[in-house]
């Protein structure tokens, strides 16, 4: 038996340097949420946060160029009630305390099931409803 998805008006901007992970989560994601965004670089990221609202950025920090450091940085200052779930492949031990104090609302570790981040952005959008 299927489990029946609602479509969800939150709008949701994916960054991320991998392309296939990027595919994937995009594809995923669409069958839920109402307006989902790929993009794969942090500068491209900033660039289409301007004059636009998205309710919850997934962000890899490992990105060329531009970081998602640098990121999170840009949303807290010009966008601070959008929500920001980092997600990175990491040996250190303090990125995800990081993260969090620099305002990420939740820190997912590579590789990750596609079913865990859907259940984080359900879990953030009803229980954190937020407006542009």
């Amino acid at each position: 038996m299927k489990k029946h998805l609602q479509i969800h008006p939150e709008k949701v901007l994916l960054v991320e340097d991998n392309e296939l992970l990027l595919f994937s989560m995009k594809r995923f994601l669409e069958r839920e949420f109402n307006h989902v965004m790929a993009i794969s670089t942090g500068e491209d990221a900033i660039a289409h946060l301007k004059g636009q609202f998205y309710n919850v950025v997934v962000l890899d920090i490992r990105l060329p160029g531009m970081d998602g450091w640098e990121v999170i940085e840009h949303i807290k200052r010009e966008s601070p009630n959008t929500r920001v779930i980092v997600i990175t492949t990491s040996e250190d031990e303090g990125t995800r305390e990081k993260a969090l104090s620099r305002g990420a609302s939740e820190f997912l570790e590579k590789p990750f099931d596609l079913e865990e981040l859907r259940e984080i952005l359900l879990r953030i959008i009803h229980y954190n409803p937020i407006l542009p």
